[in-house]
């Protein structure tokens, strides 16, 4: 069953990843003609150096790089426009330099639009550099908003100091009787979004606005009612009369209900397909079985071959952590699937296990209290607020310690659960 969930939750991703929604937009070809299409909308992390557009839904899809578009958009999603600026290329954490002014060089790139007016706003992002701003005012050239941290010298590279000169530069340029606002200003998307629209506020422009989507997180909170089936695989070895026997038996398989909660946080990218999730919840089994083990009596392996049965009595409750990522494949605003994973903590209280002989007396008694990990592995879907998932959880070993003894603790939920916003 675990292999079978696993080959089913990396099929399962194979397939999603592939599954990106081409949305309505357009771009603008280097003549300067306007061309509508369906754009994929792949909700870029760092900027796109190009596009897939397809003219309907049933055509074969095409690149168009940055050579050949002036400016794409996804209606009510993205804006990115073709610029050559001048980018402080300065590496950020933890290769921060010792020059306090930027090192500019030329790059073409599509800058993502945040605020489009009187004075506009824009992003580029890559992965060798920190985020940077740019701004456009009337019939001037876009220009870098100037942000870098760095070292004073080679000798103190423990001290980080700030070039905000953007805040200057907002001041002179960018500005309507606000220099107190400018000071407290942060060099991230809110700050600079909300200055820039009152601004232009300001300015009576009545055209300005928001043209991309704010990146925010999401919480979520839900009730989880688990239904849990689970049971013990062990594998004891035991001197007896001298001679070491093995067995591997099962207890039986019991059914229990849990109730958790979960917490998940929606991460602000790749158009809201990632998140992590806590779960806290309950564990309680408590059962038993048979284990049978032959070995002789005789020390010389020669004579008296004995079959002996021996009852396993198993009670483990612990308080379970699990700190997971999920992956969401959103099909519209009402459903979706997911896949999951996660390493779940497991506190164990109150829990032991002992083997008992034909007689009744005590072969061994061992407390299971303690800390144990696992993972698991889950397929979910969801409608509204309203969830079903199944999860395999990998064996808990909960006799980590010693080397001759394996307690395999297994378990399988089927899970209902509830949003609550």
């Amino acid at each position: 069953m675990k292999n079978q969930l696993l080959y089913l939750f990396l099929f399962i991703s194979s397939i999603c990843f592939s599954q990106k929604n081409f949305l309505k937009g357009y771009y603008i070809d280097t003549t300067g003609k306007k061309i509508e299409c369906l754009i994929k909308d792949l909700d870029w992390s760092y900027n796109p150096e190009y596009f897939e557009i397809k003219n309907s839904l049933e055509s074969e899809s095409k690149s168009i790089s940055i050579t050949d578009a002036k400016e794409f958009s996804i209606d009510g999603v993205s804006k990115y426009v073709r610029a050559n600026v001048e980018i402080d290329n300065s590496k950020g954490d933890p290769d921060y330099s010792i020059a306090k002014e930027p090192n500019f060089v030329s790059l073409i790139v599509f800058l993502k639009v945040l605020v489009e007016g009187k004075n506009s706003l824009y992003r580029y992002e890559n992965d060798l550099f920190p985020r940077r701003y740019f701004f456009k005012t009337e019939n001037k050239e876009i220009k870098q908003l100037v942000y870098k941290k760095y070292f004073e010298s080679i000798e103190n590279l423990t001290d980080l100091y700030v070039n905000d000169s953007f805040k200057k530069q907002l001041r002179t340029s960018v500005n309507c009787n606000n220099n107190k606002k400018v000071e407290s200003l942060r060099y991230l998307d809110d700050d600079l979004i909300d200055y820039f629209n009152s601004v232009n506020n300001c300015q009576g422009d009545t055209s300005s606005k928001e043209i991309s989507k704010r990146d925010k997180s999401k919480l979520f909170y839900k009730l989880a009612l688990n239904t849990n089936f689970s049971n013990l695989s062990l594998k004891y070895k035991n001197g007896l009369n001298t001679i070491p026997f093995d067995g591997k038996n099962e207890t039986e398989k019991k059914t229990s209900l849990t109730i958790g909660v979960e917490i998940e946080i929606e991460l602000p990218f790749n158009n809201k397909s990632w998140s992590v999730f806590t779960e806290p919840s309950y564990t309680s089994y408590s059962g038993s079985g048979v284990m049978t083990s032959t070995y002789y009596i005789n020390p010389n392996y020669s004579t008296g071959l004995v079959n002996d049965d021996y009852t396993i009595n198993l009670k483990y409750n612990s308080i379970n952590f699990p700190l997971g990522i999920k992956r969401n494949f959103i099909f519209n605003k009402l459903s979706k699937l997911y896949i999951n994973t996660a390493l779940t903590i497991q506190i164990a209280n109150n829990s032991n296990i002992s083997i008992l002989r034909k007689n009744n007396t005590v072969l061994m008694n061992s407390s299971l209290n303690g800390t144990h990990y696992d993972f698991f592995f889950g397929i979910g879907y969801q409608y509204k607020k309203v969830i079903a998932e199944l999860r395999q959880y990998t064996n808990t070993n909960l006799n980590p310690y010693i080397n001759t003894d394996k307690y395999s603790f297994k378990n399988t939920s089927i899970i209902l659960k509830y949003q609550f916003n």
